[in-house]
């Protein structure tokens, strides 16, 4: 008869531990701390013989060999008898085996180790991968990432045979997310693979192929603004931390998605080809270029007056993910290929920086401007505490250089400087662009810079002054109509696709119109099946069901939190009451909801309205939110006891200046107090009723019956619910509707 033996399993990643079958192995039954360090040793290389060198080198340099041997044979013998209490004298263990010249783990014996079903997985799933079954590589890949629950071997942070085995751990999962964001890309899942690259990354920020990913994937997914931010930030990183600079391969995707034509994913030249093609499933990246005639035209005919020695300034304004450096990129594309310089330079959104960051990443672009930018940096270490205009050389000489710079780079077919995101300019990039609008009047230069609306107050006094010499013209950005959006899905559809006004009506109504929350729309319903991708990657199929779903896609949310975290703390609260009111809401009942007075409330709202996030009505103090995902993503994000407080307060607010019983109930089921609620349900009904809505009366009465058993003793109050019900629905003579109340 043979013998129960208890099974071991072993976590190395994360807290380390071990059980004998059900039972936690204490630290009474290790002894000492190397018992436990001898067992994470082998188990770092199964089936490996380490010699007792080896061991004695990696637990106990220093010691005298004839001490060190000695130890070695002790902890042995404790490791044996903590993984096998009933191990008998002399007899072989299970788990730990001597063979010349040392000892090892036997990785075949009953045993399971978090590290090794990890690899185990990893191993799986590249299998399937090079067979080509993608489906099951993700599978495989996901269960081995949720075997990573912290730092492997996290208890020997600085012994050397722990630091490389570390390594060597890491390296398989940064190797298995960049397989894993592979396999995501090609079925489509752009927002997944993103996530996937960016974690990887944050294991290690350096990893060019990662960074790689992370580009053509928001490429792909039609962000190709994310994608060279990306680029820009990890070339800053670069040169910032290594004083290096991305490979030429890097730098040649760049240019790639610039000029939006990426081999493999775009359907235009193949020369020259990557080096390891993908046939990725579609790519939002080339979505059409519509709404924008009348703005793009009036850059081209600028560019036209640059040309014939005309210099000016554009600012491209419009809310976040209104399109602003589409609209520049694709002209710029425009001006390069009439022969025209472009440089390109980019503000960051962070408190302390180097100043004119932008304009040194432009001008890091042409040839010899290392001294220029030898100088500034210098200049710019040697006193970082003192203001721009107070630099040992002045700030006058080192922007007069810099103008002239750019007017010499200017002489052949003119030059275009963008600086995209203006709103997180550092003073002295402010002072500069003032500085060369004012100066570039009489040359061949064109100034192109972009910024946020709802951060433009940061701003106005600025393009103010600007406006007040005539050296700047704004061009503002409005959201696309129904039109455009049934174009732009017109050019990624198929022929034989005959849900195009559904999807178009769908993405518009969702979208409002904003051309970023448009496409992230068309991704989410692509990755969730509701698009169909035919073999020419063009929109073939349609779900209509799904289009009723309420959700807000992953990027979505993420820019719309990005907006709002510029606010302060009472702004944001502020907004938050609002969002729970509804999209539109009236002052008086803000304030009531709010516990403010007009005059402090209405101070609150007017600069959300100035950044475009609230709108006034043609009302006197009527308002609403200048898009309803703005309001749905605030709503979403209030903590739910907090929220039904919310709504609790403003219906007390309601009742307070009188409303309609249908409104009431809404915010009392939302607040979950179910006896008013109940009580303004059928209130609605009966007015519904008396003023021939039946539809909504029967709806109400629906609403009604679902929360009256919520309350005690109400079984009398849900019969005169179901005979009102009974009777509406005789009167409308629906016989089936008729015979399933009678049931009830």
């Amino acid at each position: 008869m043979g013998v129960n033996v208890a099974t071991l399993k072993i976590n190395l990643v994360g807290e380390f531990r071990v059980w004998r079958g059900e039972d936690l192995i204490g630290s009474r039954d290790w002894d000492r701390q190397k018992t436990r360090s001898l067992l994470k040793l082998l188990l770092t290389r199964p089936d490996h013989v380490f010699s007792k060198d080896e061991i004695i080198e990696a637990l106990w340099p220093g010691v005298s060999p004839k001490a060190a041997e000695r130890s070695l044979r002790v902890t042995v013998s404790l490791l044996r008898r903590a993984l096998e209490p009933d191990l008998g004298s002399g007899a072989g263990s299970r788990y730990v085996h001597q063979q010349r010249p040392g000892y090892s783990f036997n990785c075949r014996a009953d045993c399971e180790v978090d590290a090794w079903e990890f690899e185990k997985h990893q191993q799986e799933a590249d299998a399937a991968r090079k067979s080509g079954k993608v489906d099951d590589a993700i599978r495989e890949y996901r269960v081995a990432l949720g075997f990573v629950r912290g730092e492997f071997l996290a208890e020997e942070p600085y012994e050397e045979w722990a630091m490389a085995a570390r390594e060597r751990w890491r390296e398989r999962q940064l190797a298995l997310s960049s397989d894993l964001s592979e396999c995501l890309a090609l079925k489509g899942r752009y927002a997944d693979a993103i996530e996937t690259c960016k974690h990887a990354l944050a294991l290690d920020g350096y990893r060019e192929d990662l960074h790689r990913r992370l580009m053509l994937y928001h490429y792909c997914a039609g962000e190709q603004n994310l994608s060279l931010r990306a680029f820009r930030s990890y070339a800053r990183m670069l040169r910032e931390e290594l004083g290096a600079a991305p490979s030429a391969e890097l730098v040649r995707l760049k240019d790639q998605v610039e000029g939006r034509d990426v081999p493999g994913v775009d359907a235009r030249r193949r020369y020259p080809k990557p080096r390891r093609p993908l046939r990725l499933p579609y790519s939002l990246s080339r979505a059409h270029f519509v709404g924008r005639d009348g703005e793009y035209g009036l850059l081209a005919e600028r560019m036209r007056e640059v040309s014939a020695g005309n210099g000016s300034t554009i600012a491209v304004e419009g809310e976040a993910g209104i399109g602003k450096t589409r609209l520049a990129e694709e002209f710029l594309g425009y001006a390069h290929s009439r022969g025209v310089r472009v440089l390109r330079g980019r503000c960051y959104e962070r408190e302390l920086g180097p100043p004119l960051e932008p304009v040194m990443d432009a001008l890091g672009q042409v040839e010899n401007s290392a001294d220029i930018l030898s100088e500034m940096s210098e200049d710019y270490e040697q006193n970082p505490d003192r203001s721009w205009n107070d630099k040992p050389h002045g700030a006058a000489r080192v922007y007069q250089e810099l103008t002239g710079k750019l007017i010499r780079e200017s002489r052949d077919e003119g030059l275009a400087l963008f600086i995209d995101d203006l709103q997180w300019a550092d003073p002295a990039t402010l002072e500069f662009l003032s500085y060369m609008a004012k100066r570039i009047s009489g040359e061949r230069v064109l100034l192109v810079l972009t910024y946020r609306r709802e951060q433009s107050p940061e701003l106005s006094g600025w393009l103010e002054r600007l406006a007040e010499r005539r050296a700047v013209t704004t061009l503002s950005l409005d959201r696309l109509t129904l039109e455009d959006v049934n174009q732009l899905l017109l050019r990624l559809s198929s022929r034989s696709f005959a849900d195009l006004s559904s999807l178009a009506e769908f993405v518009y109504r969702e979208s409002e119109g904003n051309p970023f929350y448009a496409v992230e729309y068309l991704r989410w319903l692509i990755e969730s099946g509701a698009v169909e991708i035919d073999s020419r990657r063009r929109i073939s199929g349609l779900k209509s069901e799904v289009l009723l779903e309420n959700a807000l896609p992953s990027g979505v949310r993420a820019l719309i939190r990005a907006r709002f975290g510029e606010l302060n703390e009472d702004a944001r609260e502020l907004l938050e009451v609002a969002a729970v009111i509804g999209r539109s809401f009236d002052l008086g009942l803000l304030c009531g909801a709010a516990g403010l007075g007009e005059i402090e409330a209405f101070t609150k709202i007017k600069p959300l309205m100035g950044s475009g996030l609230i709108v006034e009505t043609s009302r006197e103090m009527k308002y609403h939110f200048s898009h309803d995902k703005l309001r749905q993503a605030l709503y979403e994000d209030i903590e739910s006891p907090q929220r039904r407080m919310m709504h609790l307060q403003v219906a007390k607010a309601l009742e307070e200046g009188g409303c309609e019983p249908a409104e009431l109930a809404h915010h009392y089921m939302r607040a979950e107090d179910w006896r008013p609620a109940l009580e303004n349900l059928v209130r609605a009904a009966r007015k519904a009723e008396g003023g021939h809505a039946w539809e909504t009366a029967l709806k109400d009465y629906g609403r009604a019956l679902e929360i009256v058993g919520k309350l005690p003793g109400s079984e009398e109050t849900r019969f005169d619910l179901l005979a009102a019900r009974e009777s509406l629905i005789e009167h409308l003579d629906r016989r089936e509707e008729r015979t399933a109340a009678v049931q009830v």
